[in-house]
């Protein structure tokens, strides 16, 4: 193999390995912006969850009045 073939092939492979680096890092960010829309849907949901008990109360009591005002009639 000639010095320039060599050569060209050295430039290739250093090529690749940042291609490589670059590719690993881009994974990296993806997968940590992934995970805080997780957290922020986890939120989301239980805000959700907790206004959908404080409904379920409010009907509930709601419904309580009316029979005491029914029975106290």
């Amino acid at each position: 193999m000639s010095d320039d073939a060599l050569q060209e092939v050295r430039e290739r492979l250093i090529k690749i390995e940042v291609l490589l680096e670059n590719m690993s890092q881009h994974n990296d960010l993806k997968l940590e912006t992934v995970e805080e829309k997780i957290k922020v849907a986890n939120n989301r949901i239980s805000d959700l969850e907790n206004s959908n008990t404080w409904l379920w109360r409010a009907i509930a009591g709601a419904l309580i009045s009316s029979v005491i005002a029914f029975l106290i009639k």
